[in-house]
């Protein structure tokens, strides 16, 4: 890689994160220092009501920014963070660094080798989640497999890394504000022809979260079977069918 400025932007998604964010882009920063790559950070606060974004920017560190949101929601997050990014390659890690930073480290080794992108992939077996949680994210892959036809075993893991020349034109096209932005940005890449790379993953021992698990669930249901039925995204002539790089 060999360009002008970044060549590697990392979003960093944040609702009411003052007790983690510091810790977490500090183990981040860490992390890119190490890569063969340019960086800069992008915190998007999603319409934090606490001391997160005050945080960010009393951190004064010269390659993170602070995207602000006056709306919440994760996807909308991102993308406001991706309409700011400047680099060649652009991704996203959830802020409690569930999936460690250190990961990143295969997704851009995945992407600098010829994948249009790369998702992190949690495995089943992963003791660090709870069994409820780890069938639910069996169950719902499985779901919007097939109510997609999309070919990848993790839609919703909170850490992906993309081209920014194949991201950047969907970024108008996606509707969803929400936890299903990942769900239709991989089916809208899928349409469009984008090769993917899978890496497994482990995660973190999970916090405790004010999120409703069950909404959450049902908002990600109706919004896959909305997105069935919308033709928003046709697919493009030579678009892959299931079958893509994998890192297993």
């Amino acid at each position: 890689m060999s360009r002008a400025g970044p060549e590697l932007s990392v979003i960093v998604p944040a609702r009411n994160e003052a007790t983690l964010i510091a810790r977490s882009l500090a183990r981040l920063d860490e992390v890119l220092s190490r890569l063969p790559a340019d960086y800069e950070i992008i915190v998007s606060d999603s319409a934090s009501t606490d001391d997160t974004a005050a945080i960010v920017l009393g951190l004064a560190h010269p390659r993170i920014r602070l995207v602000r949101n006056a709306d919440a929601g994760k996807g909308r997050a991102i993308a406001a963070g991706m309409n700011a990014a400047n680099g060649e390659y652009i991704g996203f890690i959830d802020a409690d660094m569930e999936i460690d930073a250190a990961f990143i480290a295969p997704l851009l080794e995945a992407v600098d080798a010829g994948a249009d992108f790369a998702i992190a992939v949690k495995t089943s077996a992963d003791p660090a989640r709870s069994p409820h949680r780890r069938m639910a994210t069996v169950c719902y892959n499985a779901l919007v497999r097939q109510l997609l036809g999309t070919p990848y075993r993790d839609h919703q893991a909170g850490l992906k890394l993309f081209r920014a020349s194949w991201i950047r034109p969907l970024l108008p096209r996606i509707q969803s504000t929400g936890w299903f932005w990942d769900s239709e940005v991989l089916f809208a890449l899928h349409r469009s022809g984008a090769q993917c790379a899978e890496v497994r993953v482990r995660t973190a021992q999970q916090r405790t979260t004010n999120v409703s698990f069950l909404r959450v669930s049902f908002e990600l249901v109706v919004s896959a079977l909305k997105l069935r039925f919308a033709r928003r995204f046709p697919r493009c002539a030579g678009a892959p069918l299931p079958g893509f790089q994998t890192n297993r």
